[in-house]
């Protein structure tokens, strides 16, 4: 039977063995601006959340820095959960300007709120209230989704904190949490992965072997600096906005020549595909690139 990572990379080779809309190409000149920039970047250790850090000083010794590293997974679990599809319809229609930001703000307060103040209930039904206020897109699905971690945590983040190995952290995940199972290409439990390894340091034994994950943020700087070229058709239907449905062809592709384009770049810097998201996220406003617009909660 094939490993999760096995069958992640034997879609994205798939895929990528007969592109029709998008093509891969990779300049010296980009690798080395790449290169020079994850050596420079200071975002690859972001560290724990500053409101996790209020806590465990609010609580003195009876924290101490497993549990913490505990409540870090716990907390990046949430995250990870509704970490997809802040928009409605359009890229720029966000009715309380809801974005990745929002999200954290929600999930900050939930933690604030049970954990630090007192205030009664649990993390999951602060979160999910926050969201809703919030008035983020594909509410149901999300709300469902923070159920999904509430429902799970008191065995699944113990298990996950002592994963040993990528196929033992994302059958622990993917069993019990399994919304993170069902994108193709597991971009948000890859993420979840790569987020733990900046923020504590863990997983370091298997970091290297985590692809990158596929969203729409990544591919965007990719064509930005010429990595990806769409075709004339596709090209039109991201500059105009035209939704592309998940799971077809076209979505695939772009999704498969990211990770492929990133493992790439990251073999030829010597880096792992962790810093090359990195990098390409922190600089997502630098260019005037449109994502591609897929409804979904794969990312």
């Amino acid at each position: 039977m094939q490993t999760y990572l096995e069958s992640v990379n034997n879609l994205v080779e798939q895929f990528c063995s007969d592109l029709r809309d998008v093509s891969i190409g990779i300049q010296s000149d980009v690798v080395d601006l790449l290169a020079k920039q994850v050596d420079e970047m200071e975002c690859s250790d972001m560290g724990p959340p500053k409101v996790l850090k209020d806590i465990a000083e609010q609580r003195g010794d009876s924290l101490d820095k497993a549990d913490f590293n505990t409540l870090v997974l716990f907390y990046e679990l949430f995250a990870g959960s509704v970490n997809f599809c802040y928009w409605y319809g359009a890229y720029d229609v966000r009715p309380t300007g809801g974005g990745a930001s929002t999200m954290y703000k929600c999930l900050d307060d939930a933690f604030s709120s049970v954990l630090r103040d007192g205030n009664g209930g649990s993390v999951a039904e602060s979160f999910k209230d926050n969201l809703i206020r919030a008035r983020m897109p594909l509410l149901e699905e999300r709300l469902r989704y923070v159920n999904e971690v509430g429902n799970s945590e008191s065995y699944l983040t113990p298990w996950l904190y002592l994963s040993e190995s990528l196929q033992e952290f994302l059958d622990v995940l993917l069993i019990h949490c399994p919304s993170f199972g069902k994108d193709m290409f597991l971009k948000r439990a890859f993420l979840l992965a790569h987020m733990m390894n900046r923020r504590i340091g863990l997983y370091s034994s298997f970091i290297e072997q985590v692809p990158v994950p596929a969203d729409y943020q990544i591919p965007k700087m990719l064509e930005h600096f010429g990595v990806l070229k769409y075709s004339d058709d596709l090209h039109d239907t991201i500059w105009e906005g035209r939704l592309i449905p998940p799971g077809s062809r076209q979505e695939c592709e772009i999704r498969a020549s990211t990770m492929m384009a990133c493992k790439m770049l990251a073999e030829k810097i010597g880096c792992t595909q962790g810093d090359i998201d990195t990098v390409l996220w922190y600089n997502r406003k630098s260019c005037s690139n449109p994502f591609h617009l897929t409804i979904t909660t794969d990312y």
